[in-house]
């Protein structure tokens, strides 16, 4: 379950694992009259794991030759390792404690990134929680696409809040 899900988000297929092969031999067999045009890199990896939770991240980066800058975006998954499902947010909190851990989440942002230079402070919109996110024992990171909160050259931040910093927000899970 865990592996078709992986492989879907990988693929953008609706199959299993079979469907890494198949979108492996399809960029092969395009690489060729691709290589003068583009350079597409998809790294997975384990972010965090524990007896009940596997946090995976998906990496990708896209360069089109003759644009200023390549792109990338980052997606977590979290699955319960009992059942194989992914992990939600609506999982770990009640919807009338997402405007509190908003607030958190702003406040821990600039903690640990700085003040300036984001959109969100300068009243250029508002602050929102990404949808992208990890779970670890220590807590939650949330992680920012390029161009969410802020330029380019920004990058990707993320903001992390640990299980203490939940209390009272985090609804009773098993994680």
């Amino acid at each position: 379950r865990i592996n078709a899900l992986i492989a879907r988000k990988i693929t953008g297929n609706k199959g299993g694992t079979g469907a890494i092969q198949k979108y492996v031999n399809e960029v092969k067999r395009n690489a060729g009259e691709m290589e003068d045009m583009a350079q597409e890199d998809v790294v997975c990896s384990v972010i965090d794991s524990s007896n009940l939770v596997l946090s995976y991240g998906i990496d990708r980066y896209y360069f089109a030759y003759g644009a200023a800058h390549g792109s990338s975006t980052f997606e977590a998954i979290n699955f319960d390792l009992r059942t194989g499902n992914q992990i939600l947010l609506s999982d770990l909190f009640y919807d009338e404690d997402i405007y509190a851990l908003t607030k958190l989440a702003k406040s821990k942002f600039i903690n640990q990134n700085g003040r300036d230079g984001w959109w969100f402070t300068t009243d250029e919109q508002p602050f929102e929680l990404p949808k992208v996110f990890s779970l670890s024992p220590r807590g939650i990171t949330f992680y920012f696409q390029e161009y969410e909160v802020g330029p380019y050259a920004a990058g990707r931040p993320t903001v992390k809040i640990s299980k203490e910093n939940l209390k009272g927000l985090i609804r009773e899970n098993p994680y």
